[in-house]
């Protein structure tokens, strides 16, 4: 058990950091769009590219996003059919299995980006930026994302299973909202 908690120890720390990266893309395209706005309002003409830039930035945004997002139980759960599993061990195994079955079709699609990434010779329209590169900024966050989605469905699962059972505590998503909050009330 040690050894997976080094391993998820360390996937904190990636999805953090691709998080990180995601957020800087995000404020690099809230100037970008400040911008653009005041070039519009004094000079009635905008930058060139600023709208394929903008795609691509969202869609790195987005996938980098992803890990974190799993990370922090930020994805939207539906378990209508799973809170009616009365037996806490078995509902933490079912969610486990669903975790490491979304994790091999995540890993599906991750593969399969990685092989038509170096044969994407599309440019964009107007820059002429190639898409290629994007593709594989955008198999790499789906790659994070699948090994935190294989590592959070092989943690409920080997909670459903241990002699303890399975643990109730703070969800990551609360813990970092008390971190904040102690953050900003300490200020």
């Amino acid at each position: 058990m040690a050894t997976f908690n080094k391993i998820n120890g360390g996937m904190r720390k990636v999805s953090f950091g691709v998080c990180y990266v995601s957020m800087a893309i995000t404020f690099i395209l809230m100037c970008m769009t400040i911008i653009d706005v005041v070039m519009r309002y004094f000079f009635h003409s905008g930058f060139k590219g600023n709208i394929e830039l903008t795609e691509i930035g969202i869609a790195l945004i987005v996938f980098l996003g992803l890990s974190f997002t799993q990370y922090v139980g930020g994805h939207v759960h539906v378990d209508i059919f799973v809170n009616m599993i009365k037996n806490l061990r078995v509902r933490f195994c079912w969610n486990g299995i669903v975790r490491i079955i979304t994790a091999v079709f995540s890993a599906f699609v991750t593969y399969a980006v990685f092989l038509r990434a170096p044969g994407e010779r599309t440019v964009t329209g107007v820059l002429k930026v190639p898409l290629g590169p994007v593709m594989y900024i955008v198999a790499i966050g789906m790659a994070f994302f699948t090994l935190v989605l294989f590592m959070d469905g092989l943690d409920y699962f080997l909670q459903g299973v241990s002699k303890e059972g399975p643990k109730l505590g703070k969800s990551e998503a609360e813990i970092l909202v008390e971190e904040a909050e102690s953050a900003v009330g300490g200020q």
